[in-house]
Order: structure tokens, then sequence, then C-alpha cells
């Protein structure tokens, strides 16, 4: 009777794991921080992507999203967000980002291509950040390249009475 409960439970153990693994959704984020020189503050900039993408159809898609945000006490002039989307292709495959005119098409060589597409957000109005959030689409997946999305995020920010704009770089 011992040894049939531990079936059961070895079983059920094993059952809810997969059943947790299976549920997960994988993604993978970077944030990183500069120091603005004369003790200004700081610049952050955040992108997340999922990491393995999900099939839908006859296409892989990602959600991702990115933002610039400014920690500090100065007064903030303009904040902007500018990001890029690849993945490998080929065959005419193409990726769409999310936006209007956001796409990039490979050429119909059987050669791996990297296309990309991108675009900001841009804060003039005095905020501390500027976001989008959206998703990207490789389609045909039969000509998408596994493991080859990436997502590209520069944020800056100009503050009030500076002329010089202060950058930093994530990227999944």
């Amino acid at each position: 009777m011992k040894i049939v409960r531990k079936m059961i439970c070895m079983v059920s153990m094993t059952v809810i794991f997969v059943m947790l693994m299976s549920s997960a959704v994988f993604a993978t984020s970077q944030s990183k921080s500069k120091a603005i020189p004369g003790n200004q503050g700081t610049i952050v900039s955040n992108a997340y992507r999922n990491t393995f993408g999900t099939a839908s159809g006859h296409t892989m898609q990602w959600d991702y999203q990115v933002s610039a945000e400014y920690k500090g006490a100065k007064a903030v002039s303009k904040i902007r967000t500018s990001f890029v989307c690849s993945v490998s292709m080929r065959f005419s495959g193409s990726v769409s980002i999310g936006i209007s005119n956001g796409g990039a098409t490979a050429s119909s060589s059987a050669s791996w291509q990297t296309i990309q597409s991108g675009s900001y957000r841009e804060n003039i109005n005095g905020s501390t950040m500027a976001w989008f959030a959206s998703n990207m689409i490789a389609s045909p997946k039969s000509d998408y390249r596994t493991g080859t999305a990436a997502t590209v995020n520069e944020a800056r920010v100009t503050l009030k009475n500076d002329p010089v704009s202060y950058p930093v770089n994530a990227g999944v």
C-alpha cells in the first residue's frame, strides 16, 4: 500500500510540474543605467521581450516593451526611447513590430538575412519617462531562424538648460 501511495505521489508531482512548466511564460529583460555628469541624475534604458516567442498559424510572435526613464531632480526638456526589433529570415520573410509602417522584408534569397524595423516614442512635456509596448511578428515562421529575435533600446534624455543629451542602451 505504501508503494502505491508513493507511486501516486510521484505521478501527481510529475503532472503538476509539467502543467506549471507548460503554462510558464519565459521572458528576458535588461535594465541599464548611466549616471549623468555633474550629479544631475541617472538615465535608464529598459528592454523586455518574450524569450522563445509563440507560434500562431504561420507566424512567430513576441511581446516586447521598451522604455526610457530619468531619475533625478532636474527638469526634463526631452526624453526618448528609440528601439529596433530584428530577426533572421530568408525567402522574402517579413517582420512587423506593431506600428504603422513598422516592418521589413528579406530578399528572396535562401541565405539567412537579419532584417530589422524600428521606431521611437518621445515626450517633450516635462515627463521623466517615455515607453512603448507592442508585439513583433515574423512571417512565415518556416522562414524564421530560431533564436534570432532581438530587441535593442536606446534611452536618451535632454535636461532643461543643458544642450547635451545623455544616452544609454539595453538589449535582449
